[in-house]
């Protein structure tokens, strides 16, 4: 029996990439939250790299700030062949920010959304990808 004795403790397996990504805030909180040029966006999306995956969400560097709970639309496109169908797209919140460097940078924990289907039959199908390969 696993006692956490009131710990946060991950249980999901990670998995470390690098991988280009972008990041916009999504549909649902747009007019709450506007990524400009001046913040490193270019049509309201940031360009980001993926640095770990798991099935409870990503983690992303990116040159913007976003608060806690932001709900952001991911894309991670094929490195070999990116006018191909992107590998990911998928919605996740903030739920970790961590600034990492004057740059800036910021380390973004982002989580699924739990009622969002779409995105995680896509998430669990990505994460597939690595899991496949930390197994061979």
């Amino acid at each position: 029996m696993r006692q956490d004795q009131g710990l946060k403790v991950r249980h999901a397996r990670r998995h470390e990439v690098a991988l280009a990504c972008e990041i916009e805030v999504a549909p649902a909180h747009c007019h709450l939250l506007r990524l400009t040029a001046r913040a490193a966006a270019v049509r309201g999306r940031a360009e980001g790299t993926l640095v770990d995956v798991s099935s409870g969400g990503l983690g992303v560097i990116a040159p913007v700030f976003l608060p806690k709970q932001t709900l952001v639309h991911v894309r991670v496109r094929s490195p070999i062949d990116t006018a191909a169908e992107p590998l990911l797209e998928a919605t996740l919140r903030v739920k970790r920010v961590v600034m990492t460097d004057r740059r800036p940078g910021y380390l973004l924990g982002l989580d699924y959304e739990a009622d969002d289907e779409t995105s995680r039959v896509q998430a669990d199908r990505f994460l597939a990808m690595f899991e496949e390969d930390a197994d061979a």
